[in-house]
């Protein structure tokens, strides 16, 4: 109604064989993007939770970041993941001011890389910028 998104990390509650509905809160809500976590080598990461309520999968695994009071560590988490997804909305919502919550939300999820794998660990799939940028979008 106010033409917000939110986007939340789904958790680090799975487990090393990806099964289970481990989604936490906020991710749960169906409003919500719910973003997993994935490795270097475009596997689901191991902590990464699982379910129907995945949305969008981003790298979460050995991300660089800062750290107090003036450092860099590397960091692991769908905390470390949901970041890349966040800021891509931001980037469709400054490409076009006009986009609603809701257009942005689908161009995200219709843009990802699909997984031809359990859509309890991916989600609608990958991340993809530059599909999320160049994604035809009609008012």
């Amino acid at each position: 109604k106010k033409n917000i998104i939110i986007v939340a990390a789904a958790g680090n509650f799975g487990n090393i064989i990806g099964k289970g509905d481990n989604i936490t809160f906020p991710a749960r809500y169906d409003s919500v993007i719910s973003v997993a976590s994935n490795d270097i080598n475009g596997e689901r990461s191991l902590f990464s939770s699982t379910g129907p309520k995945i949305d969008i999968t981003a790298p979460g695994s050995d991300i660089i970041s800062t750290y107090p009071p003036n450092n860099y560590r590397k960091m692991s988490g769908t905390s470390m993941a949901t970041p890349h997804v966040a800021s891509a909305a931001a980037l469709l919502k400054e490409k076009n001011p006009s986009m609603s919550a809701s257009d942005i939300r689908r161009i995200l999820i219709n843009s990802c890389e699909k997984v031809h794998k359990n859509n309890n660990l991916y989600g609608n799939g990958f991340l993809r910028l530059e599909n999320a940028l160049t994604f035809d979008y009609i008012q």
